[in-house]
């Protein structure tokens, strides 16, 4: 699975379309990418709490309103990856999110390998 490459050519298939709103479209896109990268760095800092803290000296009600913000950025990144798909299919490109995006797992295992990818694919060695 190469992300990067998919979102490329999504980016691509928008330049070179006749869509009178591809700017838009564009815009779309990075704001469904943002939406994925929020819940994985939302879920990185609540995992970070659980390992630099014992159990009883973690703030309990802190740690639901956590849990609620991963929930609903996990919600959002849900969402994020069906209109990505939805805009792939306007312009005839193969799927950014390859899966079933109402696989909760699925979605937040994609926004982790998206994560690396798109990490990696910035230092050159992806």
């Amino acid at each position: 699975m190469d992300i990067v490459k998919r979102v490329d050519a999504l980016y691509e298939a928008l330049d070179n379309s006749a869509l009178t709103d591809k700017a838009e479209l564009k815009a779309e896109v990075k704001c469904c990418i943002d939406a994925m990268m929020h819940y994985f760095s939302v879920v990185s800092d609540q995992q970070l709490r659980y390992l630099g803290n014992s159990k009883n000296k973690l703030n309990i009600s802190y740690m639901k309103g956590i849990e609620k913000l991963r929930s609903e950025s996990h919600d959002d990144a849900i969402n994020a990856c069906s209109r990505l798909n939805e805009i792939c299919r306007e312009v005839n490109v193969d799927d950014v999110c390859d899966f079933d995006t109402n696989d909760r797992r699925k979605v937040a295992e994609f926004c982790g390998l998206l994560a690396g990818e798109l990490f990696f694919s910035n230092l050159g060695t992806h």
